[in-house]
């Protein structure tokens, strides 16, 4: 199905081979027709031999996804968002797709409200989240002390951006989104550096039209310093093919003459690697395959 873009990047374990997502499914009634209940699942696809599995599954507080944010990380997925009549917080649960029991794991409440909020692994032991639909809060959690602590506000709303990690500068990076108040998609990056920033950085971005967008897939590969974005939401249209190339150390965006095979919207980033391919998933269930090895860089 795809398309080709270049860089290289370390296959970290067994699991990055496989595209995991959370979603409800209708159920039948007696009569075979569908039922006002839905059960929860998590989707499983194996990009190495093609093969998918589906494990049904609690959500507990989670009766839709809408709001829901997701986060695969090895084997698993965390899932974070608001939902329900909590005074304080977002629900957070993570589920392993290895554990021999396929149930989830009720983590402590996020600090914050957050609806569909940006999120990133950090440093192996932490996970980022960061605003939402009309929020500015940001947090950090410890996965090992199963705690949250506050991070610094964002200056402007930034939904449906992309939060990338760089450990190796203790940063992380938001990239493009949608802001209510300005009713625009943003054009520029913040920056936060995790031990020595007080506040988020705005940079400035070379050719900033082509990171104007939200709701788009996003790779990070290891060992570079680019991310490559695929589709989303802009000024123009509901859904791209656009394949681009953000560039964090000469602050350029570049789009490439390579694109993908339909307009896509991403309102989960699901993205698997297998034997220099890429492999995302848009919110059609189509999987796109993206090549490294032939490309033209």
């Amino acid at each position: 199905m795809g398309s080709q873009c270049c860089s290289e990047q370390e296959e970290v374990n067994p699991y990055s081979k496989k595209l995991i997502r959370a979603s409800f499914m209708e159920v039948l009634d007696k009569k075979g027709n569908p039922s006002s209940n839905k059960q929860g699942i998590i989707k499983i696809y194996d990009v190495e031999n093609g093969v998918s599995n589906t494990f049904p599954v609690k959500f507990s507080y989670f009766k839709t996804l809408d709001s829901v944010s997701q986060l695969s990380v090895g084997n698993f997925i965390f899932l974070c968002g608001e939902q329900g009549s909590f005074d304080s917080g977002s629900a957070f649960i993570r589920f392993d797709i290895a554990a021999p029991v396929k149930s989830v794991t009720i983590l402590v409440n996020s600090i914050f409200r957050h609806f569909k909020p940006s999120m990133c692994n950090f440093k192996k032991d932490f996970i980022i989240t960061t605003g939402g639909k009309n929020n500015l809060n940001c947090e950090i959690f410890h996965k090992t002390s199963n705690k949250w602590r506050k991070l610094a506000e964002l200056p402007e709303e930034r939904y449906g951006a992309a939060l990338v990690n760089d450990d190796l500068t203790d940063s992380v990076y938001l990239i493009g989104g949608y802001n209510s108040t300005t009713k625009s998609y943003c054009k520029t990056v913040l920056k936060l550096n995790l031990k020595t920033g007080v506040n988020w950085e705005t940079i400035l971005v070379t050719n900033s039209t082509y990171i104007s967008r939200a709701f788009f897939a996003i790779v990070n590969p290891q060992n570079t310093r680019s991310v490559f974005i695929f589709g989303g939401q802009t000024e123009e249209k509901p859904s791209t093919t656009d394949i681009v190339e953000y560039d964090f150390h000469t602050k350029t965006a570049a789009l490439y003459d390579y694109s993908l095979n339909k307009p896509s919207s991403f309102d989960t980033n699901t993205v698997a690697e297998f034997d220099n391919n890429m492999f995302i998933k848009d919110d059609d269930n189509i999987i796109h395959k993206i090549s490294r090895r032939e490309a033209k860089c």
